[in-house]
Parts: C-alpha cells; structure tokens; sequence
C-alpha cells in the first residue's frame, strides 16, 4: 500500500505509544491491540489525534488512558515522527511515535472498552505482548520504529 503524503490533502497530528515492559525471563515485550473481532488484521498500537491546543506527548498519554486503560508511564524518549498518507481517514498523518517503559504489573492480555469522544469511542480493543519474532504481524504503517536500532530492547 502507497504511504506518500498526498500533495493538497488535509494534515493531521497523531501520537502513539510503543510501551514494552520486561518479563520474568529478562526479555523486552511490545504491547500490541487488536479490533475485536477482526483477528486476522494486522497488530495494531495505541495512539490517535491530537487535540488543539495539546503537545504531541500529551495527546499520546490521554491516548493510552482512552485506548488501553492504562495510566502515566516512564517516558523512555520519542522515536521520531512519521509523515504519511493514512488510507483509513483518507488525509495525510504526521505521527509522533514515543516507547514508554510498562510497569510489570500490567496483565498477559486484557480487553479494554475505548473511553473518549472520538471515533472509535465504545470500540473494544484486545491487548498483547508480543516478541521480536512477531512484529512482521504488526500493520505496516507502524513498522518504521520498530527496528533494533530504534528498539534494540525489543531485539536483544
């Protein structure tokens, strides 16, 4: 699928959060979300739009509370921004990608109801944590980050 920014199209300013946590066997887990229901689409992350008058950061934060139910987390640094065409609202996205650091007493898996007023509010989301052996599973617009240069916790 063509991600080119689109000359004329509408921007808009996403955040996601890319938490991993460590498990009892020492190894680096990313936490991934699917629609529920839709289990063979691709692994997707928590993330959405900025609000105005909100920072990248903070709409990532309220993202991941709205999303996934989960709280503040340890800021481990913001991996970049991604500038691309989004099939799905049909305008380009300049996406601010952030890893966060999970606290190990988030469960194996959960469901989570979405919170919030946007689009997707009332939607159930399943959450996982997956293994460098699985992040081909993730959607593709996702993948620039999730490399052992950006993430080598992930990989090591």
């Amino acid at each position: 699928m063509d991600l080119t920014p689109r000359p004329g199209v509408t921007w808009r300013k996403k955040a996601t959060g890319f938490v991993i946590r460590q498990g009892d066997d020492n190894r680096y887990k990313l936490l991934v979300m699917q629609f529920d229901g839709y289990p063979d689409w691709p692994f997707h992350l928590p993330g959405g739009g900025v609000d105005e008058g909100e920072t990248p950061t903070e709409a990532m934060y309220r993202e991941l509370h709205e999303e996934a139910g989960l709280g503040r987390m340890k800021l481990l640094r913001k991996l970049g921004v991604q500038r691309y065409y989004k099939h799905h609202i049909k305008a380009n996205a300049e996406r601010h990608d952030y890893l966060l650091l999970g606290p190990a007493d988030i469960p194996e898996q959960w469901a989570h109801r979405v919170t919030g007023q946007g689009g997707d509010a009332d939607d159930i989301f399943q959450y996982y944590w997956i293994g460098a052996d699985e992040v081909d599973r993730i959607s593709d617009e996702l993948l620039t980050f999730v490399t052992p240069e950006h993430i080598p916790e992930l990989f090591e």
